[in-house]
């Protein structure tokens, strides 16, 4: 079955997001940090009128620091989280599942040969449960 992703680039990295959670790209002004906010999120920054998360992809994912000047609004489970990036770099679409287990993939050949960078996919239920165990407290 076929599967269409976003990519958006973090810092060096290419990632993909499976295309239907995206809602909009946010340039990211403010980040409002949270008292202790050490559970994968950086902080929140203002979407639609309206304070989101924003995810911490070096904490959550194991990504290098990076402050990115925009940001990525995805549903993710019941939540609209914004993920930090640096640039839309366009779709794919895949005949190959791309997804993965883990939170993110290994780098991935895109199977497209117009596009010269491999892709690390972005798993959104490993993603949302993850995020969910670091922030209930114990």
């Amino acid at each position: 079955m076929a599967e269409r992703l976003l990519l958006f680039r973090y810092q060096d990295e290419v990632l993909g997001l499976p295309a239907n959670l995206s809602r909009e790209v946010i340039e990211i002004d403010r980040v409002a940090p949270l008292p202790g906010g050490r559970g994968g999120l950086a902080g929140l920054v203002v979407a639609g009128g309206q304070a989101r998360p924003l995810l911490d992809l070096h904490l959550l994912a194991g990504l290098p620091r990076h402050h990115a000047s925009l940001g990525l609004v995805a549903q993710i489970g019941e939540d609209l989280l914004v993920l930090p990036m640096d640039e839309v770099v366009g779709n794919l679409v895949s005949e190959d599942s791309l997804s993965t287990s883990e939170m993110l993939s290994a780098p991935q050949p895109t199977g497209d040969y117009r596009l010269d960078f491999s892709v690390r996919v972005i798993n959104p239920g490993v993603l949302s449960s993850t995020l969910q165990a670091r922030l209930t407290p114990v």
